[in-house]
């Protein structure tokens, strides 16, 4: 997986994190492969 310019220190300020979720509407996003729940999604189109 290439690096991409901040990855690195988005990583590190997730490292103690309890759970991952994801929202990317690139279902090949790299966040993917470090998330605990993935959403293949727009975050736009989620309603609380």
């Amino acid at each position: 997986m290439e690096e991409k310019p901040n990855a690195v220190q988005h990583l590190a300020g997730m490292r103690n994190s309890g759970t991952i979720i994801a929202i990317n509407t690139d279902k090949k996003a790299d966040i993917f492969e470090y998330a605990d729940y993935v959403f293949v999604m727009s975050a736009e189109d989620i309603e609380i």
